[in-house]
């Protein structure tokens, strides 16, 4: 009576070699070969080396001053003798931590929220934080992390006072 064994990725080994030495950042090809480690399985491993594409970067912490603070689509209603502040954020300093060739691509951070809303009164909304390249246009940037000078969660507040004209 044979006993069938159900395979687990603990019966498996997978390496990757580099194809060349690896001394400073930059791409590299790797092979990648799988064996089965188990005797006891009968498997036949089809392609078991394949070619890796592997980019390896120097980690780096960066700081930056938010140097602006944007409310998106906010306004004022007409002849009520209101005007609206410059709009400020709890957050004045950003650290950003990553792979370096992303962070060197950040010229300047700012905060943003989209408002899109008539305000009446000085509100609070939440905000996002923007990375910017040196063209002022917007980075998605996916392998960094960032940490703020506050624990509370990015806003951004929009100062609406009421004017009053005096004649005298």
């Amino acid at each position: 009576k044979s006993l069938l064994t159900q395979p687990s990725a603990d019966d498996f080994s997978a390496v990757a070699s580099a194809n060349k030495s690896i001394s400073k950042p930059g791409s590299y090809d790797f092979t990648l070969l799988v064996t089965c480690k188990n005797p006891l399985l009968d498997v036949k491993i089809e392609q078991n080396s394949q070619q890796l594409y592997v980019k390896f970067d120097r980690f780096v912490e960066k700081e930056f001053t938010v140097s602006n603070v944007i409310a998106v689509g906010a306004t004022i209603p007409e002849g009520n003798n209101l005007t609206m502040g410059t709009p400020y954020s709890n957050v004045s300093e950003v650290t950003v931590s990553g792979p370096e060739t992303e962070v060197n691509q950040i010229d300047s951070v700012v905060v943003s929220a989209d408002i899109n809303k008539e305000l009446t009164d000085g509100e609070t909304f939440d905000g996002s934080i923007v990375f910017k390249n040196a063209n002022g246009d917007q980075l998605n940037l996916s392998h960094v992390s960032t940490s703020t000078n506050t624990t509370e969660a990015v806003s951004v507040t929009i100062p609406v006072r009421t004017t009053k004209e005096f004649k005298g």
